[in-house]
């Protein structure tokens, strides 16, 4: 197996990944190498709240209009 070899990690970083490994029941090298293979490997998901943010601007600039949501000038405020 590799060996890395980090430096210059702030220590309200390095307290954050101690404090994780302790509620997980793990080293703190344990604790790195699995964020290290949850962040590096899993699927790539988009949060739920950063689609919506995106569909919110796209209907913002007219270029998606929802079922319920009439298009501009066709609703009893236009």
């Amino acid at each position: 197996m590799a060996r890395l070899i980090l430096r210059n990690v702030p220590k309200e970083i390095v307290d954050a990944l101690a404090a994780r490994a302790k509620r997980h029941g793990r080293s703190l090298e344990d604790e790195h190498r699995m964020l290290l293979k949850e962040n590096l490997f899993r699927r790539k998901r988009r949060l739920l709240e950063d689609v919506f943010a995106d569909l919110e601007e796209l209907d913002r600039k007219g270029a998606v209009a929802f079922q319920d949501t009439p298009p501009p000038g066709d609703g009893p405020a236009g």
